[in-house]
């Protein structure tokens, strides 16, 4: 059964308590004939799932039915063919009868049984003689008869479970269409508590998904963060992000040749605080005191020259 089917089922027998709950909204509702309409509408629906759910038990039995029918008749044709063959006069008219298979259809099965008893009951005196029992080819046409009537409902059942869906579909437009009808002659008798009651009955047992995720289902992005300002105008920075790793910021300060001021900025733009950028300067301040040292490669020249 579709689950919104079954949502929609649920949400017009909870309308109908509510209705029937409120003296005032039922004396409103017997006025007009939606609110019938719409109580048959919750009947119909009833029986489409009574319906849906014996053809579901129904088909697998009539289908084992079928096949043992099937089997029964094929051992009466037997039975008329053994006595054929023992007349001496055999003309080998049973090989024409399949039993119903995926290569072999019903109708063809049927139509072939017909013609082989239409046929061998012209030589019915003589079968008896041969040992046919003389009720044989009556026995054989009930149990045919049993067959295509059985084959006949199973074939409905079939098409019914088939058709269901649309069914129900339908069944859905046109409750929802009921329902919007009543709440619409009703809307002007109900009183404020009467409707919360009716808009939490209606409700399809939805379940939303929280804000902060995306239809994805993944996590949204936080939305970025602003500088706050408090009542004596000082900036209060936003946290660090722990995305950024502190090693890149302050390789990438380290690697630059921006002034104190600047490299102060840069890191309160990463997140950085003043700590960080004390330590990112006193490292800058190492390298430059190595950079200015004498390159041994320097004092060779300056030897070769003063020499």
């Amino acid at each position: 059964m579709n689950g919104r089917a079954l949502h929609v089922y649920s949400a017009m027998k909870r309308i109908a308590e509510v209705i029937d709950g409120d003296p005032h909204l039922k004396a409103r509702a017997a006025e007009s004939r939606a609110y019938e309409r719409f109580l048959e509408e919750i009947a119909a629906f009833e029986t489409l799932a009574t319906d849906e759910r014996q053809a579901k038990i129904n088909r697998p039995m009539s289908r084992n039915q079928l096949e043992q029918l099937a089997g029964l008749i094929m051992i009466e044709l037997k039975c008329i063919d053994g006595a054929d063959r023992l007349s001496g006069q055999y003309a080998d008219v049973f090989s024409s009868v399949k039993k119903p298979s995926s290569e072999t259809r019903v109708w063809q099965f049927t139509s072939a049984v017909h013609g082989y008893l239409d046929a061998m009951e012209q030589h019915r005196e003589r079968l008896i003689g041969g040992g046919m029992h003389p009720n044989k080819f009556d026995d054989a046409r009930k149990l045919l008869c049993q067959y295509e009537d059985l084959h006949q409902s199973w074939s409905g059942t079939d098409a019914h479970l088939q058709l269901a869906p649309k069914l129900i579909r339908l069944w859905v437009e046109r409750a929802q269409q009921r329902g919007e009808l009543l709440h619409n002659e009703l809307y002007s008798a109900m009183s404020k508590e009467a409707l919360t009651k009716w808009n939490v009955a209606a409700s399809l047992g939805r379940t939303h998904r929280p804000r902060a995720l995306s239809p994805g289902g993944q996590r949204a992005l936080p939305a970025p963060q602003k500088a706050e300002s408090t009542p004596t105008g000082i900036l209060v920075e936003p946290a660090r992000p722990e995305s950024v790793p502190e090693n890149a910021v302050v390789l990438s300060v380290l690697k630059s040749s921006l002034g104190k001021r600047t490299v102060r900025a840069v890191l309160r733009v990463f997140g950085g605080t003043d700590g960080d950028a004390t330590a990112v300067l006193g490292t800058r301040q190492s390298r430059e005191g190595i950079d200015q040292l004498p390159d041994k490669h320097d004092g060779l020249k300056s030897g070769t020259n003063a020499a």
